[in-house]
C-alpha cells in the first residue's frame, strides 16, 4: 500500500514511513538466550509540531528515553511558527530558539535523576524566506548527519560528548543549519556504528549512496536489512531520514521504542503470534501511536 502523503505503520518492524518526506525504524539489540530486557532507544516523530527526535537510555531504566521524549514534546507545545509551515523571520528565528532553550531547560531539570539518563538528537524544522531550516537539539552520543545530494557531501552536525539527559541542565547543541531542497537528514542512535558497511568506502559515503539510490522514507529499511550485524551481541538501534522539503504537517504523533521489560515482552510475544504484521498501513487519523 502507497504511503505517499500518508503517514504509514508497520508494527512487525516498528517502522514508519511517510512518502517523499520520512522514514523510521527501531531495531532491538540481540540478547543473551537467558535475557530479556527493555529497549532503551525511542523514536518521537512529532508530525504536528515538526519535531524528529531519537533518544538513547541506558539499560538499567530504558523507559526513561520514550518518557522524555514525549515530556519535551509537551513542553513545546503552542510555540509560534511551530507545525505551520509559516515563513519566519530572522527576529523570529532567534525567539524561537531561545524559548525553545528556556522550556528544554525546564524540562531537563525536572528529569534530573541520579538513576536515569538519556541521550538526545533531535531537529525542527522550520520554514525561512530563503530556505529551511533546522533547529539541532543534541546532548550524549546520538548523532545527526547532513547529506546534500547536489554537492555529494555528508557531513555530521552533532559532536558526541557526556552531557546526558538527568545530568545537565541544558542541551550541548542548540543551534540552526541550513537545509535545501536536496538536502538529507539521519538521525541515528550509537547502535548505527555497529552496522557492518562495504569494505570500500566510509560510513558516510554508504548513507550518501543510499539516499542517491532509494526514496527517503526507504533509507532506514535499507541500512538494517542491508548492513545489520546477523551474529555477535548487537546493541538497539534507532533510524530516522528526513527529506526537509518535503515536510507536511499532520496531528499525528508517534513513539517507537523506550520499552520496559514487561512491555518489550508482550511486543515480542505479539510477534509470535502473528497480532503484529510486517505490513505498511495507514495510521489514524489523530492522537498517539506506540509501537
Amino acid at each position: 500500500m502507497g504511503c505517499e502523503g500518508a503517514i504509514c505503520l508497520n508494527q512487525g518492524r516498528r517502522a514508519v514511513r511517510c512518502g517523499g518526506f520520512l522514514g523510521a525504524r527501531l531495531r532491538s539489540g540481540s540478547l543473551r538466550p537467558t535475557e530479556q530486557r527493555g529497549v532503551g532507544d525511542g523514536i518521537l516523530l512529532d508530525f504536528g509540531k515538526g519535531i524528529f527526535a531519537v533518544a538513547d537510555s541506558s539499560d538499567r531504566n530504558p523507559s526513561f528515553s520514550r518518557r522524555f521524549l514525549l515530556r519535551l514534546s509537551d513542553a513545546l507545545e503552542g510555540l509560534p511558527r511551530l507545525g505551520t509551515g509559516d515563513v519566519c523571520g530572522e527576529a523570529e528565528m532567534a525567539a524561537l530558539k531561545a524559548e525553545v532553550e528556556v522550556r528544554s531547560a525546564t524540562v531537563l531539570g525536572e528529569m534530573s535523576s541520579p538513576t536515569e539518563s538519556c541521550t538526545l538528537t533531535a531537529v525542527l524544522i522550520l520554514r525561512t524566506e530563503a530556505e529551511w531550516r533546522g533547529l539541532v537539539l543534541h546532548t550524549g552520543d546520538s548523532l545527526l548527519l547532513q547529506c546534500d545530494l547536489g554537492g555529494r557531501t555528508v557531513r555530521r552536525i552533532t559532536e558526541s560528548n557526556f552531557w546526558m539527559v538527568g545530568r545537565t541542565r541544558r542541551f550541548f547543541q542548540v543551534e540552526y543549519i541550513p537545509l535545501t531542497e536536496r538536502s538529507r537528514l539521519l538521525l541515528a542512535t550509537d547502535g548505527f556504528t555497529g552496522l557492518r558497511l562495504p569494505a570500500a568506502g566510509t560510513r558516510e559515503d554508504r548513507v550518501r549512496q543510499l539516499f542517491d539510490e532509494h526514496p527517503v522514507e526507504e533509507v532506514p529499511d535499507a541500512l538494517i536489512d542491508g548492513c545489520d550485524a546477523v551474529d555477535g551481541i548487537r546493541d538497539d538501534l534507532a533510524l530516522v531520514s528526513l527529506e526537509p522539503a518535503g515536510i507536511f504537517f499532520n496531528d499525528r504523533r508517534v513513539l517507537l521504542g523506550g520499552t520496559t521489560t514487561y512491555l518489550e515482552r508482550r511486543f515480542q510475544e505479539g510477534l509470535t503470534s502473528g497480532q503484529f504484521r510486517n505490513l505498511y498501513e495507514p495510521a489514524p487519523r489523530a492522537g498517539v501511536s506506540v509501537m
